[in-house]
C-alpha cells in the first residue's frame, strides 16, 4: 500500500488521522467548503460497537439468515438506527 500526502498548494489541508484524535476532512456538497473535524460520528459508533456484537443471526437452509427468537427486536432497532444515521450522515 502507497500512503502520499494529499496537501498541495491550493488544495484544502488534509489532516492525518490516528486514532486519537480521530481528524478527518469534512467536506459538503453544499458548497460549505471544508474544514477539519474530529472522531466522525462518535456517538454512532459507540452504539453499533456495543449493539452489533449483540446480534445474534442464523443461517437457514435456504441460504437465507434470520435473526434469532429474543434479538429479533434489537435487530429491527438496530436496522432503524442504521437507516436513521445513514440519514445523518448523507445529509438527507
Amino acid at each position: 500500500m502507497i500512503f502520499r500526502n494529499p496537501n498541495g498548494t491550493g488544495l484544502p489541508n488534509w489532516p492525518v488521522y490516528t486514532m486519537l484524535d480521530g481528524a478527518y476532512l469534512y467536506m459538503t456538497e453544499r458548497g460549505g467548503g471544508t474544514r477539519e473535524a474530529h472522531h466522525f460520528r462518535r456517538p454512532e459508533v459507540n452504539f453499533w460497537s456495543k449493539v452489533a456484537p449483540t446480534l445474534k443471526v442464523e443461517n437457514c437452509d435456504d441460504g437465507n439468515s434470520v435473526v434469532n427468537g429474543a434479538g429479533a427486536l434489537t435487530a429491527t432497532l438496530a436496522t432503524l438506527a442504521l437507516a436513521f444515521t445513514a440519514l445523518l450522515i448523507f445529509d438527507m
